[in-house]
């Protein structure tokens, strides 16, 4: 349940989004052996979609970074009325939701009472912060529990190795990793939505897998991006 105090005083219109797609899904972007991908914002597609096995959320960090097409500078409160927004459309239609938060956003994203707080270790990571020059770490919250328990929860897992680090994309999240967490959340054949696909890891894992993905993605750079990858044999 989200705690009424999680966010401060914030503008209506910061906290509401209006859709600016019609009530139907969108042609999508990419759709083959079960995996598809749908070019807008998560904020109206998610509602049009049905039940689904997990949500897994990477979203921006909120640092300033420069995207394909988009920079993720916002005011703090803006920010957080938008990963409310999300979240919540998010847990409406997902058995469980599973988000790689940033650890600079632990603290607001335990105001939502998560079910437990993973943590994925990147000992090669070279970024820092504020609290500290090298982040080694970082918090996978999870709202409800895997179908069969981890054996620790700690993923340890580098990022930028093999054929992960060409596909450009600034805070790409490890695809052993997204294998993973959709082999412990995701039944055989069920489904995982990823919110912010970004570089596609999410329905490249979904496809080793054989599971089924839906990914949405506001960028139409990493669209192509995305299925591009999708279409290669190799896996990596």
């Amino acid at each position: 349940m989200i705690q009424e105090n999680a966010l401060p005083a914030t503008p209506m219109h910061d906290i509401v989004h209006q859709p600016v797609q019609p009530l139907t899904l969108p042609k999508p972007y990419y759709e083959e052996r079960g995996i598809t991908i749908y070019h807008g914002d998560c904020r109206d597609i998610l509602p049009l979609l049905g039940r689904v096995d997990l949500v897994f959320a990477d979203p921006p960090y909120n640092v300033d970074l420069q995207y394909k097409g988009y920079r993720d500078g916002m005011q703090i409160n803006q920010y957080r009325a938008f990963c409310r927004d999300w979240w919540v459309k998010s847990m409406a239609i997902a058995k469980s939701v599973v988000v790689t938060p940033g650890a600079e956003h632990l603290a607001f994203w335990a105001t939502f009472e998560p079910s437990w707080v993973y943590c994925w270790r990147n000992p090669t990571n070279s970024g820092g912060g504020r609290a500290c020059m090298k982040l080694s770490w970082e918090p996978v919250v999870a709202f409800g529990f895997p179908l069969k328990p981890l054996a620790t929860d700690v993923m340890d897992y580098n990022v930028k190795h093999g054929g992960e680090s060409q596909f450009d994309h600034p805070c790409q999240k490890p695809l052993g990793m997204l294998k993973r967490i959709i082999e412990r959340w995701v039944p055989e054949d069920g489904v995982v939505v990823d919110p912010f696909l970004g570089s596609g890891t999410t329905a490249r894992a979904a496809k080793d897998t054989g599971r089924r993905a839906i990914g949405i993605e506001q960028s139409e750079e990493y669209c192509e991006v995305a299925a591009r990858r999708l279409s290669q044999g190799v896996l990596f």
